[in-house]
């Protein structure tokens, strides 16, 4: 059994190990939601070309990360755990700055960086909700 986590585009495979993750399998059984096989790897047409400096990330023009690299996930409003969970996934390690909720991250989301490259996050707490 797996849970597909689809995080504001990248598509990431969470392994269930308890807690929430088997709640929310629970909940899809429940409601009938058949469970997604994650997509198959894309094929590499062109060789890969670096792009300059300050270039369109891959995930803005549509592409895909250069072969040996990892797209960057978007784990802007997410929690430490959520996003240190989310980066695991993905292959890369988390710095992070703060406590709250993920409110910056560097590289920006849908940047390739070589597997285990570190994604620097910085957390505040949510903004005092009116009464």
């Amino acid at each position: 059994m797996h849970i597909d986590c689809f995080v504001k585009g990248a598509n990431l495979v969470a392994r269930p190990a308890g807690g929430l993750d088997l709640q929310v399998a629970d909940a899809f059984r429940y409601l009938e939601i058949p469970p997604q096989a994650p997509p198959a790897p894309a094929a590499a047409a062109t060789p890969a070309v670096r792009a300059p400096a300050g270039a369109a990330s891959a995930s803005a023009t549509g592409g895909a990360a250069p072969p040996g690299t990892v797209a960057v996930p978007d784990v802007r409003g997410m929690s430490m755990r959520a996003a240190a969970s989310c980066l695991e996934k993905a292959g890369l390690r988390l710095v992070a700055l703060g406590t709250g909720r993920a409110v910056k991250q560097e590289p920006a989301p849908g940047a390739a960086l070589p597997p285990g490259g570190v994604v620097r996050v910085e957390f505040a707490p949510p903004p005092d909700l009116p009464p």
